[in-house]
């Protein structure tokens, strides 16, 4: 019990220390994105007589500042993949708060980047760019569908059997707590799991978990304040019940989706992996021409 409450301790304090890492690098970016705003409207053929050019241009010292963090936390991308796949990593922190991290510079890397281009993509670079873009926005479809998949403390993704194992259990404490018969947990399974959506494709089946997500607590609220009003239960109960009902919702749904959630984690490897890659070569390629043409920072 101790372990478990030190656990969620180090949890609240990492997710309070992202608040503040998000909070503070949007404020960041939303100052110099304004600071800049006059030069970033100028029409990109009259920005050279621009009183902030030299300033925030790419090769500028500010806009060099912007594409040298962007990039920077692009690279600290892969030590993600790194923690996951290199043995002496994989003892260092759980892979959850990794992942979480990888999010942060998946998502500010680029808007950093976007203000290192000043507005303006073209040529080669436009493909390690646009791959970026590309990274950032399956990233957070990925991140999505990593939510479906359980996992616990460690981070550690459930198999099939375990999560069966713990309905099996929340159904009995159910029964057990507030008598509730079988009809009612029947109920309750109908409501986030829809059998006419088997056989449909993914994308149909990525449109429905989102709108599952949207109406499922709404609706499982209601069942729960119908079954408390009939087992005339005190509002302490109604409230643990609402808890218990809406865990069994979620693991309801992610057990009758588990197939087609998987498959669908897998097609977003097949397109997050290449999008990464490329926008790392050339940007590789990007970043050495600039250094042989001169173009550093100091």
């Amino acid at each position: 019990m101790a372990g478990r409450t030190q656990g969620k301790a180090s949890n609240s304090a990492f997710d309070y220390f992202l608040i503040i890492l998000y909070t503070s690098t949007i404020t960041i970016l939303l100052f110099y994105l304004y600071d800049g705003l006059s030069f970033y409207f100028t029409p990109f053929i009259e920005r050279a007589h621009h009183t902030d050019y030299r300033n925030l241009r790419p090769a500028g010292f500010r806009g060099h500042g912007f594409g040298i963090i962007g990039t920077a936390m692009l690279l600290l991308l892969f030590l993600y993949s790194a923690r996951k796949r290199i043995a002496i990593f994989q003892n260092f922190g759980h892979v959850a708060k990794w992942l979480k991290i990888h999010i942060y510079f998946g998502l500010m890397g680029p808007l950093f980047i976007i203000l290192h281009s000043t507005f303006k993509v073209n040529g080669l670079i436009s493909v390690s760019f646009w791959s970026m873009i590309a990274v950032a926005m399956s990233g957070i479809w990925g991140k999505y569908l990593y939510l479906k998949i359980p996992h616990n403390m460690l981070g550690r993704a459930l198999s099939f059997d375990e999560m069966s194992q713990k309905r099996i259990l929340l159904d009995r404490h159910l029964k057990k707590r507030f008598n509730m018969p079988d009809k009612f947990i029947t109920q309750i399974e109908q409501i986030t799991q829809h059998r006419e959506l088997e056989t449909v494709s993914s994308l149909r089946i990525l449109l429905d978990l989102i709108k599952n997500d949207l109406t499922r607590r709404s609706k499982l609220k209601k069942f729960a304040d119908e079954y408390a009003r009939t087992a005339s239960l005190q509002e302490e109960e109604k409230r643990y019940l609402l808890q218990l009902i809406q865990t069994k919702g979620k693991m309801d749904s992610e057990a009758f989706f588990w197939n087609r959630i998987h498959s669908l984690f897998h097609y977003w490897h097949v397109i997050h992996k290449p999008f990464a890659y490329i926008m790392l070569l050339i940007m590789v390629v990007h970043v050495v021409v600039a250094i042989l043409m001169g173009y550093t920072w100091l």
